[in-house]
């Protein structure tokens, strides 16, 4: 068994396995990659993995190379359940990656016409106008693509 047993059965959203090889096993353990578990587990949209990893008291706002929380992962990858088990564990909004994106800026940029995870995050407040190392900011992108759900959701915040 090795720490890439953990990652594969995170991704292939196979708890049962995950249950056999979790114990014993660092939950803030980082592949080659400097990813997480937890990472992993919002990139993979792995809700029951996320919300044990979260109970075994992984960091969930551990970062990887790129400064990326796994917020900035479920955000990128449609995870919205996981967003919100990440929400209840405490996850911080305000985290920004290497380049100045918070995780609503990522939920903004993949939303596609799914607000579910921006409303989320607004909600537990997410800034939108937060810029950018770029000085852009969500509410800047959602005006630039003329997306009118969007730009209502966050110019109410």
């Amino acid at each position: 068994m090795s720490i890439e047993d953990v990652f594969q059965a995170i991704r292939l959203k196979n708890y049962q396995d995950y249950l056999r090889l979790i114990d014993g096993v660092d939950v803030n353990a980082e592949n080659e990659d400097g990813q997480t578990l937890l990472h992993e587990a919002a990139a993979y949209n792995s809700l029951e993995c996320a919300r044990d990893l979260i109970s075994r008291g992984a960091d969930v706002d551990s970062q990887d190379p790129k400064e990326m929380v796994p917020l900035h992962y479920a955000a990128a990858n449609g995870a919205f359940e996981v967003a919100e088990i990440l929400a209840e564990g405490g996850a911080n909004f305000s985290i920004s990656d290497k380049y100045g994106n918070e995780p609503l800026w990522t939920a903004v940029f993949n939303a596609r016409g799914n607000y579910k995870t921006v409303d989320l995050f607004v909600r537990h407040g997410a800034n939108p106008n937060h810029k950018n190392d770029s000085g852009k900011s969500p509410f800047d992108f959602a005006k630039q693509i003329k997306d009118f759900g969007l730009i209502t959701m966050l110019e109410n915040e």
